[in-house]
């Protein structure tokens, strides 16, 4: 996330010093504004910052200061990737649609199958470790069997499936899950980035890998230049 800032010009002033939350964020020499945070170095988002923007002339010499506070907005809303290329995983992979929601100070992912589907966290935290049938009726079940669908080029099946772990960024959401096939154990992570564009649009880039030869069955992005990259716009 970011925060875009302007104050009122203080005359006789070599620069401005921006801290949030007390904390050294940039010095601003040309002009009265400035964005803080980037995709490299995101804000957290849904935060309520304290702003101290200090007006000062060479040597560190303070003039004048203004002190306020900003809140961040979030990664909340629907996005997609539409398949433009001939290469679409025998017919399976036309569309990737994610709906992004913040519950309880978390943000969860959902992926639009046969309905919305969690996929992200996937499973609770009790539940990390736990071996799971590939096929089922459970919520978890259907949402890992439409994901795999999507991703997977072969015709080979799970037998089953747990999640290795969850984890959580300010611009990221990451989910390792171990899988057993025709007697062979992979690793596969998911990464969900958060991203913004130079023109302030929102996009969610999806990648995945997984360990060993299993790898060469990942379906990836075939947008040229993509680098195998999913990037999904807000829509």
């Amino acid at each position: 996330m970011q925060l875009r800032l302007e104050w009122t010009a203080v005359g006789g002033s070599d620069y401005y010093d921006v801290y949030l939350d007390r904390v050294p964020m940039a010095r601003v020499r040309d002009g009265h504004q400035a964005v803080i945070g980037s995709n490299d170095e995101p804000l957290e988002s849904h935060h309520e910052y304290d702003v101290l923007i200090v007006a000062r002339k060479a040597g560190d010499i303070e003039l004048d200061y203004a002190a306020g506070s900003a809140r961040t907005g979030g990664w909340e809303g629907r996005y997609q990737w539409v398949n433009r290329t001939k290469h679409t995983n025998k017919g399976k992979s036309m569309q990737l649609d994610y709906r992004v929601t913040y519950v309880d100070g978390a943000y969860r992912i959902e992926g639009l199958y046969d309905r919305w589907r969690t996929i992200f966290p996937l499973v609770s935290q009790d539940m990390i470790g736990q071996q799971i049938a590939f096929e089922g009726d459970d919520e978890s079940q259907h949402a890992y069997r439409n994901n795999t669908q999507f991703f997977n080029t072969t015709s080979i099946k799970p037998i089953w499936w747990n999640v290795v772990s969850t984890s959580s960024t300010a611009n990221s959401c990451v989910i390792e899950v171990r899988s057993r096939a025709s007697g062979i154990e992979v690793v596969t992570r998911s990464t969900y980035l958060f991203h913004l564009t130079e023109e302030g649009r929102k996009e969610l880039h999806f990648t995945t890998t997984a360990s060993g030869v299993a790898s060469l069955s990942l379906f990836r992005c075939p947008d040229p230049g993509s680098g195998g990259v999913f990037k999904a716009v807000m829509v």
